[in-house]
């Protein structure tokens, strides 16, 4: 179970206003623990109510009282770090600076770059500069596949190399590929620059059985390639009214088999 997380996208319905089983960001690290055994947590920003310090600051005490690890934030910003618009691509930095000093705060682990969809060549120039103020705050920086230019596996691995420092980790999520990519060869390509991975889901049949692809075959890759760190569950499928603890209890089971 150490290595196993959990980010709060799973439940991202329950954060919605209008859910019949609220959620909230001080209670997912007692709900974790409790229920499934996790305490590696990971926060999506869009889950956020406020980034003002009272409000983290209870964050902050449900994570010390559980003995939970929060390993990262994946953030995502209303602007593209990759965009060749020079005033849009300041305002994305300063929307990720502003996400890296909420997860430094919050004594995160890592922090992961929001999706890049324009110019590799501008993504490089922005994740340069904020690899470089994550490790002035002592957060790994990770650049995920979240469709976009880095679901392109060569530029997953070419990122990394034209970035080249330690403090840079790839986050390698299992789900996220187009259908022409073939998602094993892909993640036995990053495996071994990964620092964490979204173990990712997508849709379930009547029975609870994984139909998107194998991922017990996922798992087995991170491990043959030498990862050994922890795989965060995700899901994320066209189907919404699943039982989601369900799944959960799933993966954990999946995830122990083949590591």
């Amino acid at each position: 179970m150490s290595r196993i997380g959990m980010t709060t996208v799973v439940f991202r319905d329950r954060f919605k206003a209008e859910s019949a089983e609220p959620l909230k960001l001080d209670e997912v690290p007692v709900y974790y623990k409790e229920r499934f055994g996790i305490s590696n947590v990971e926060l999506w920003s869009q889950h956020f109510e406020s980034k003002d310090k009272s409000y983290l600051n209870g964050i902050k005490k449900s994570l010390r009282k559980t003995k939970c690890n929060l390993i990262n934030i994946q953030a995502d910003t209303k602007n593209d770090l990759s965009d060749p618009d020079q005033t849009k691509r300041e305002k994305a930095l300063s929307e990720m600076t502003d996400w890296i000093d909420t997860a430094a705060y919050l004594g995160s682990k890592m922090v992961r770059a929001s999706a890049m969809k324009k110019s590799y060549k501008d993504s490089l120039s922005s994740l340069k500069y904020l690899n470089t103020y994550c490790k002035k705050k002592g957060l790994v920086f990770l650049v995920e596949n979240h469709f976009d230019l880095y679901s392109i596996p060569s530029n997953h691995t070419k990122i990394f190399n034209d970035l080249s420092d330690e403090n840079v980790g790839l986050l390698a999520d299992f789900g996220n590929y187009k259908k022409d990519v073939d998602r094993y060869v892909a993640l036995k390509q990053i495996a071994s620059h990964t620092k964490l991975v979204s173990a990712k889901t997508s849709n379930f049949d009547e029975k609870y059985d994984h139909i998107s692809y194998d991922f017990g075959r996922c798992v087995r890759i991170m491990e043959s390639e030498g990862y050994r760190g922890v795989y965060c569950i995700e899901q994320w499928g066209a189907k919404k009214d699943y039982d989601y603890e369900r799944i959960v209890n799933w993966m954990i089971d999946e995830i122990k088999e083949n590591i």
